[in-house]
Order: structure tokens, then sequence, then C-alpha cells
């Protein structure tokens, strides 16, 4: 089966990281087919993951935390430190065929061509039900699609086959954390985190930074996001990150300091603007507060914090 050259094309996935809206690469023998599944997480998990900051949960019985202690735990199951991650000589000849149905699906989900993408994937399925990354794109699919249940399942299904594979934990983490399991979430970032084959996990320390963030569980996020900054220095929607996470444990001028530097690189978004004014409120400054409001009222005039700058 030949790809069609336009759909070549779309399958030349770029990461994407958005810091305004809510909250994988992995070196393996089927690399390309990762790398695909990779990106799309970023785009679609990573992105959604960033607004999530702003929005802090806190303890109960429905998050799922158990006591702070709990969160970072490093007796993560030996699985998880296992190199060998997917028993792909299981897929023998059928291998190739099925790779190629989840590259197509993955193109049409990227496209929006969600039916096509989950015939495609299902295909994929069907012909090497033990491909542990097709599971985990249709996990990605479903819940795109609000299949919440069959997203979860698909996910066990991955993990099934492959228990230490750190994309699919990952990726795992990331939809836990969606659904307020915060706990669970961490153990999957924890998985993902102890693969010594995780070649970027940086991304599983973001996310769990994000998780930890969302849970009150700010020492945890601490010692996450700053990880992350060390491990990719370049990736700005941290620094917005752990300007919340300053603000969140009091220190406003080392918040505001994180924020400066996130305005350097990044774009303003609703949030960082509403937490500029926040700070503004806090630290005294007039002019700060007029000018983060007014940028807030100029660049997002419909947003849910300018609105609530109206409604003052």
């Amino acid at each position: 089966m030949k790809l069609p050259t336009a759909l070549i094309k779309n399958l030349n996935l770029k990461p994407a990281l958005k810091a305004d809206r809510r909250c994988s690469d992995q070196i393996h023998a089927n690399h390309y087919s990762r790398r695909l599944i990779a990106a799309l997480l970023l785009t679609v998990g990573i992105g959604l993951l960033t607004g999530c900051a702003g929005t802090s949960t806190r303890l109960g019985a429905s998050t799922g935390v158990g006591n702070a202690e709990s969160f970072g735990n490093k007796q993560v199951p030996a699985a998880c430190r296992e190199p060998n991650t997917a028993p792909l000589a299981s897929l023998a000849d059928k291998q190739s065929s099925s790779q190629l149905h989840l590259r197509l699906g993955i193109g049409y989900m990227q496209k929006g061509a969600l039916e096509t993408a989950l015939s495609e994937l299902n295909k994929s399925i069907k012909i090497a039900p033990g491909y542990a990354e097709a599971h985990s794109a249709l996990a990605l699919l479903n819940t795109r699609l609000k299949r919440f249940d069959e997203a979860r399942k698909n996910y066990k299904r991955a993990l099934r086959i492959s228990p230490g594979d750190p994309n699919i934990n990952n990726n795992f983490g990331f939809f836990l954390c969606q659904q307020g399991e915060y706990l669970a979430a961490d153990k999957k970032f924890q998985c993902a985190i102890a693969n010594p084959l995780y070649s970027t996990p940086w991304r599983a320390y973001y996310n769990g930074g994000i998780c930890a963030l969302k849970a009150d569980q700010l020492k945890q996020a601490d010692i996450y996001l700053r990880t992350t900054i060390q491990l990719r220095p370049d990736l700005i929607t941290v620094l917005f990150s752990l300007a919340e996470l300053a603000y969140q444990q009091g220190s406003y001028q080392r918040s505001l300091d994180y924020l400066d530097r996130y305005k350097i690189s990044g774009r303003p978004s609703p949030q960082s603007l509403m937490l500029g004014i926040k700070l503004a409120n806090k630290l005294e400054d007039s002019d700060l507060y007029a000018s983060q409001a007014m940028a807030l009222k100029n660049l997002f005039p419909d947003s849910e914090q300018a609105q609530s700058l109206y409604n003052q």
C-alpha cells in the first residue's frame, strides 16, 4: 500500500506547546511510529496540561490523592525499569502493515478526520493485537472523542502488552491527571521516568509537575518543574508554570521574576496576563496592574479572564 503524497506531508508532525490551554520521542525498534505518537501527544496532550497550573484543585476525596509523602515515590515496579519495553518479535511480518495503518490513523487524527482515523487504528489492532502503540494511539483518539471509559481500557491494554513503555505511561499519566486521579497519574509519570530508554524524560517531569500543582502538592511540583527546566532550559512554558507555583507558595517577587522571563520569550496569554494582574495586586504595583489589565482587555477581550475584569 502506498501512502498518498499529501498525507505523507501531513505526517511530518511538529511538536507544539500551548501554555494557554488545559493540560512523547522514544528510541525503539519501531522508532518512526513512536515519533508520530510522541508528536501527537505533545500537540494534544502537553498543550492541554500546560494551562492546568492556573486552576489548582484542592485536595479532597475526589482528587485521588493520598498524603504528600506519596507523591514522587521512587518505589516503582521493576517493569518500569525494563529496557525491552515491547515484544515486537510477536508482530512478525504483520508489523509493517499494522504500522502503516497506525501512521494513517494518526495522520487522519491530525487532520480532524476522526471517523477515518478510528477505522485505521482499529485495522492496525486487528492485524496485530499485540501492538501496544496502536492501543495507545486509539486511547488518544477516544479521549479526543470524550469516550473516556474506552480510552482507559485502551491504555490498560497497551500497558498489559508493554508495562514499562515510557511514552504510554506518560500518556496514561496525562489522561489520569485530566480525570482528577492525581496520585495514580504520578505513579505513571514515575514509571516513565524510571525507564532507562526514555529519550525525553522531561515530558514526564513536566506533566508530573503540572499535575502535582493541580493536586496542591507544591513541594513535589517544585521538584518536577525545576528538573524539567534543567533538562530543557529552552522550554518556555516551564517558566510560566514556575511563576504559577511561586505565586501559590506566596513568593510574589520570585513569581514576577519567572513571569518576566516568560514574557521575554513567550507570547502573552490570558493566563499569563491575569497572573500579572494578581501579582500587581499583591505587590501593590499600580503601573503593572494597568499595563496587564489593558493588554488583557485589548488582546483577549472575550476571554474568561477579561470578562472577570469587566465584572469587577
